[in-house]
């Protein structure tokens, strides 16, 4: 869904990122505790039976918060996610969440203000980033 307060998060993943290398990951399915949606379902491709087994994010959220210690969270329209995650961290119980970080969609309007697209996909051709699935990776390392 588009709303932290009546929607759930059904996946998380993240990736460190040192010296341009892939050097941890994260990720998991999420059971929000209630059926996924088909609308969801035909967005994200995550279905009622991948979450059926999974854990809830108040028994991740220590996990989640340890992966990110001494991070900084970047993400491409981070405002998005980071509603989601305070939210399901104050479910949790976790009231102070608030990592630093870094959206590359308010740095691509500020450095690349000539580009029609803002979107991840047009950032990334613009700097020659090549993609694979939805990761984005630097040819050069960079």
């Amino acid at each position: 869904g588009l709303s932290p307060e009546r929607n759930r998060v059904i996946e998380i993943g993240m990736a460190k990122i040192k010296d341009g290398k892939l050097i941890d990951r994260f990720g998991s399915f999420i059971s929000p505790g209630c059926s996924i949606p088909s609308h969801i379902t035909e967005i994200t491709g995550i279905t009622d039976d991948d979450v059926d087994m999974a854990p809830s994010f108040a028994d991740t959220a220590e996990d989640v918060l340890a992966f990110m210690e001494g991070c900084v969270l970047t993400g491409h329209n981070l405002q998005f996610d980071l509603g989601f995650l305070r939210h399901e961290f104050h479910r949790a119980g976790i009231e102070h969440f608030q990592p630093l970080n870094v959206c590359t969609l308010k740095l691509a309007r500020r450095l690349y203000p000539e580009l029609k697209s803002k979107s991840l996909g047009s950032v990334a051709f613009h700097l020659k980033l090549k993609t694979e699935g939805n990761e984005t990776i630097a040819e050069n390392g960079s």
